[in-house]
């Protein structure tokens, strides 16, 4: 299926295998007015505790080639005003944002076992349980949503339960690296 030329190129969307489906369009395409209804985007967020809001990052990749990145501030209080930023891509960089996609994609980083990511406890060799508790972390989100499909993973506090090497830290693992190489890949060919 043709979809778009990038630098004398075709752009797909990879077909990726998503975890869920809805019955209306992600709520995505008219927040960030995209007019594409079938282009991937994938959000990632972060937030805390002592946050005054929902931080967000959109990568939004469309079936002409085009690749955008936004950048979303929604504050917790309904009377503050959410914050969009939107910046395109150069076309120069854009191929560089699609191969990160393909490649993604076909080593299946988006296959995260959502079950896995907020296991809390481990049964120990004596018959007992232990359990991690943390108070002031960042709860880290990642979503991948296509049309009415998606996809949406989050964990309290990775980076605690991989250092200890907690049940199924390694899945949180994942979902960490995939989002460090997402920004990664944002600031080194950002616009």
């Amino acid at each position: 299926m043709f979809i778009g030329k990038l630098l004398s190129q075709e752009v797909k969307i990879p077909k990726i295998e998503f975890k869920n489906k809805t019955e209306d369009l992600n709520t995505y395409i008219n927040l960030l007015k995209i007019k594409d209804e079938q282009a991937l985007i994938i959000k990632i967020g972060s937030s805390s505790y002592w946050s005054k809001g929902l931080y967000s990052d959109f990568l939004v990749f469309e079936n002409d080639g085009n690749v955008s990145f936004y950048k979303c501030f929604f504050p917790f209080d309904t009377n503050k005003k959410q914050k969009i930023k939107k910046e395109r891509i150069r076309k120069s960089k854009r191929k560089l944002y699609w191969n990160f996609l393909s490649n993604a994609n076909q080593n299946n980083r988006f296959s995260i076992v959502k079950s896995m990511l907020n296991i809390r406890s481990k049964s120990n060799v004596d018959g007992t349980s232990s359990m991690i508790s943390v108070s002031d972390g960042l709860n880290y989100s990642l979503e991948i949503t296509q049309g009415n499909k998606y996809s949406a993973f989050s964990t309290y506090s990775p980076h605690t339960f991989i250092k200890e090497k907690f049940p199924d830290w390694k899945e949180r693992k994942k979902l960490v690296e995939l989002t460090k190489d997402i920004y990664g890949l944002i600031e080194k060919y950002y616009c």
